[in-house]
């Protein structure tokens, strides 16, 4: 997808049970970060915005979190996975939901993705 004209290079839309996932490859005269935002049913939008250089680390991480999960581990992995500017936890919440948290080191927003199934 081209610039939309504002910024937005490519765009996509994740839905999980009742919640959505909006995401957006952006650039600005800073660079290019990726914007995610998340919209459930009886809550307002919240957001996330990663730059560039932490998207490796987010990608990595997401995949050990599923890894994990694939592997039939349940245990909680606990806070502490640095994450550019979030600590990070993956956590069983309940039957079925393995989740992703993302703890922001300065704001303390606390961004919660559904990331698989547990078995």
């Amino acid at each position: 997808m081209a610039d939309t004209g504002d910024g937005t290079l490519h765009s996509a839309v994740l839905r999980a049970n009742s919640k959505s996932f909006f995401l957006d490859l952006k650039s600005n005269a800073r660079g290019r970060y990726l914007k995610i935002a998340e919209k459930g049913r009886y809550r307002a939008k919240s957001s996330i915005v990663v730059p560039s250089s932490g998207l490796s680390p987010l990608i990595a991480t997401f995949r050990y979190y599923i890894d994990e999960d694939a592997a039939g581990r349940r245990h909680n992995l606990g806070l502490g996975r640095a994450l550019g500017h979030f600590d990070a936890a993956a956590c069983c919440f309940g039957p079925g939901v393995l989740g992703l948290l993302a703890l922001h080191r300065s704001s303390r927003a606390l961004w919660l993705l559904a990331v698989g199934a547990s078995r």
